[in-house]
């Protein structure tokens, strides 16, 4: 991938980083043939966890793994190229990073630090406003909510799971 994003129109998302629960590394060393194929270049075994304060949907994203949980998008930080992924039904403001180097000691990142990422205008969208209310209802206020075990076992309960679901992006939307 060059550090370029080829024909078309640039945008700039803005998040905060975060500490995640340590899933990124394994998940990155199990599908890595995958992803090097994706982001050509061999890929750093750990994610950049990153939390938006609006929901956003990834499209036209391509599988990185071959059960087809996990899909991504390209990206670039600070003109290293990466791919912004998601797990299958992760809730809309939750994105990770997969990029060739520790971006964390690369720019000397620190939790809670503000960090932007260059997309394809055509592979970002915004959910409808209906699915935008149910997001706040789960998330506008607590977004740290996803990486807290209790919370997000609250929210997979047998009684909201419907609701929280779709307070997420799932597999048939990504394409």
């Amino acid at each position: 991938m060059k550090n370029k994003l080829p024909n078309s129109t640039d945008v700039t998302i803005t998040g905060i980083l975060v500490s995640g629960r340590g899933y990124g590394a394994d998940m990155v060393m199990v599908n890595q043939r995958i992803i090097e194929d994706k982001l050509d270049a061999t890929p750093y075994p750990g994610t950049l966890n990153i939390v938006l304060d609006v929901p956003l949907l990834l499209k036209r994203a391509d599988q990185l793994d071959e059960k087809g949980k996990l899909f991504g998008v390209r990206g670039i930080i600070n003109d290293i190229p990466c791919l912004l992924y998601r797990f299958n039904y992760t809730p809309l403001h939750v994105l990770e990073v997969i990029a060739p180097v520790h971006l964390r000691k690369t720019f000397g990142l620190k939790d809670g630090q503000e960090i932007e990422i260059l997309v394809s205008e055509e592979n970002i969208t915004s959910p409808t406003s209906w699915r935008c209310r149910v997001w706040e209802l789960f998330y506008k206020g607590r977004l740290e909510v996803y990486y807290d075990d209790r919370m997000i076992k609250l929210f997979l309960s047998r009684g909201i799971k419907f609701f929280h679901k779709k307070a997420c992006q799932s597999k048939n939307e990504f394409m």
